[in-house]
């Protein structure tokens, strides 16, 4: 199972790691997993896509469209793709995936979780930085 998918922030921000050699029956499985928890909650959840470790991705852009089924009538927060070293391949395939399949999302590729936490904390004043954890005072100043 090449992937986890987890409350980061409970009810407000969400954390998908995947790794390793991915499929798309991964994907599949891992959106489920992700559905039951935007369906847990109201209002609007920022998601966390951490690939920094992953060796293998799928590149059929419609196999993944169709593994990954998110309601876009919803207002979506923002979708992070976590990318230690840059992948320009799969940063393509994630950008028109996530574009396509949510219409209205809000899309940026950052290095690292505490310059996606410092991100999401500028662009959305509702977020408490003390319930974000492992992080500093230093990196969650805004």
């Amino acid at each position: 199972m090449p992937y986890q998918v987890s409350w980061y922030v409970p009810g407000h921000v969400i954390l998908a790691r995947m790794y390793g050699v991915v499929t798309i029956e991964d994907i599949t499985k891992s959106n489920d997993e992700y559905m039951k928890l935007l369906h847990s909650v109201e209002g609007r959840v920022h998601t966390l896509a951490d690939l920094s470790d992953v060796e293998k991705f799928p590149l059929n852009i419609p196999q993944i469209m169709k593994a990954m089924k998110v309601e876009s009538e919803r207002e979506t927060g923002w979708m992070l793709i976590v990318q230690k070293k840059p992948n320009p391949l799969l940063q393509y395939v994630a950008a028109m995936v996530g574009q396509i399949s949510v219409k209205k999302i809000r899309f940026r590729i950052l290095s690292d979780i505490p310059s996606a936490v410092q991100f999401l904390l500028q662009q959305d004043p509702t977020l408490d930085p003390k319930t974000f954890p492992a992080l500093t005072e230093q990196e969650t100043s805004v």
